[in-house]
């Protein structure tokens, strides 16, 4: 199987990056051939990622020498070239500027452009059997979209999240609480709008074959349960080595998260106060790249009185992190009802020997079922939630014996512990729905 794959297959980037970098790595082994074409606004990201970090950086550089030592092809590796040589500043203000008017305005403006992206960095594009995005965001949807029509080959998504949010959680999410944070009201609502209109479009494309996603999630809170699509089992795997890092814990917590809206880090500040309440020694430590949020935590931390309690240790690389989790009482995950559907983060923490504390929104109720050492607690309830952090950075060494050695966990790592089934899940769906709906863009 061919594919013209659209990804941006980094792990500083997010889990879903990461999810990304791992099936590459099987793709020859279970008998796709990609030929990868990398988003160019999410690309510029993750490259201003790394600039801005030099152990960033230095994975970031990693990471793409191991696929291309593994033989990925790179139809657009000038571009990786030309953005990471660009200044910091340009490529900065260029991705802004490509992410709200590119997307809002994206059926007259997106096509011209990604034109131009393909004439510059892969003429000569290879006779594929299908267009396929590893991504659910609009910079990879349009391109898949873009792509299909302009080669008339078939296309499916991977909706590895929610690929939009009604407009009301949208804005109700958000921190309004600066009054320079009005002026985005507008540019939220357009790219929300921008989304569903993409969105809708693009299922009803002739060239659309459907959907592959790590849980139904995605598809029944949006209503996408009646187009075409496969659910991957298992859609992440963990390396199983992690369970050597376990050890005896340590006085501390930690959240391990992109610092952003959705992963709920601004719930944070007001959740460590309540620990702080019963145990005022009590520490976070938060693990995630940097962003415009990281000061706004360190401020809402500051009016609880809980700066020395809350800390932000941003990037990590995987081996120090993996030994910072691994010694930590418990992981705290706040993630909103918005996005989240398969998060690797928490599959890694258990390996660990780190419990987890998080809310009860779908599908962690059910991903998680049966497997004591996840808590689920009601959403926003931050009292609840503190209570049951303490409970856990209480628990004696008995206790975590005891929850980590269930047949039920044990059971739910050994389905997750290889990337090789999880690209041959992945390859199988695949050719199910383009079996499925053969014909139908001729």
């Amino acid at each position: 199987m061919d594919a013209l794959l659209i990804a941006d297959p980094f792990p500083i980037a997010s889990g879903g990056g990461q999810r990304s970098y791992q099936v590459l790595l099987q793709c020859h082994r279970v008998g796709i051939t990609p030929h990868v074409i990398f988003p160019p606004f999410a690309m510029g990201h993750t490259i201003g990622l790394g600039k801005r970090n030099p152990e960033m950086d230095r994975d970031l550089l990693k990471s793409f020498s191991i696929l291309e030592g593994a033989g990925i092809h790179f139809l657009t590796r000038d571009f990786f070239t030309d953005q990471y040589m660009m200044p910091g500043n340009e490529l900065r203000i260029s991705a802004l500027i490509g992410k709200y008017l590119y997307y809002t305005f994206s059926l007259v403006t997106y096509p011209r452009s990604v034109q131009r992206y393909i004439d510059r960095y892969c003429k000569n594009l290879p006779d594929v059997d299908l267009v396929y995005s590893h991504h659910e965001n609009l910079d990879c949807v349009l391109l898949a979209y873009f792509l299909a029509h302009s080669l008339k080959k078939p296309f499916i998504i991977y909706l590895q999240g929610v690929p939009y949010v009604s407009l009301k959680d949208d804005l109700f999410s958000r921190d309004f609480s600066r009054l320079r944070s009005l002026v985005n009201i507008p540019q939220i609502i357009g790219m929300n709008l921008a989304a569903r209109m993409i969105y809708s479009k693009t299922v009803k494309s002739p060239h659309f074959r459907g959907f592959l996603a790590n849980s139904t999630v995605p598809l029944t809170r949006f209503r996408l349960e009646s187009t075409p699509h496969a659910i991957l089992r298992p859609p992440v795997a963990i390396d199983p080595v992690l369970t050597r890092y376990r050890c005896k814990k340590a006085d501390y917590a930690v959240c391990v998260s992109r610092i952003s809206i959705e992963k709920g880090v601004l719930d944070l500040p007001a959740i460590w106060s309540n620990v702080v309440k019963i145990n005022p020694d009590a520490r976070l430590f938060v693990f995630g790249n940097p962003s415009k949020l990281s000061k706004t935590i360190l401020d809402m931390a500051e009016k609880q009185g809980i700066s020395r309690n809350l800390l932000l240790m941003g990037y990590q690389p995987p081996h120090e992190l993996f030994t910072a989790v691994s010694r930590a009482r418990v992981m705290v995950f706040p993630s909103q009802k918005m996005k989240d559907a398969y998060p690797i983060a928490l599959i890694e923490s258990l390996a660990l020997g780190t419990p987890v504390v998080t809310y009860d929104i779908e599908p962690y109720v059910s991903m998680f079922s049966g497997i004591d050492a996840v808590r689920n607690v009601a959403f926003r309830d931050f009292e609840a939630m503190g209570k049951e952090i303490c409970k856990w950075m209480d628990a004696g060494e008995d206790e975590y014996q005891q929850v980590f050695q269930s047949h039920r966990l044990n059971e739910f790592l050994a389905l997750h512990s290889s990337w090789e089934r999880v690209a041959v899940s992945e390859r199988e769906n695949l050719a199910f729905l383009m079996d499925q709906n053969k014909g139908s863009s001729q």
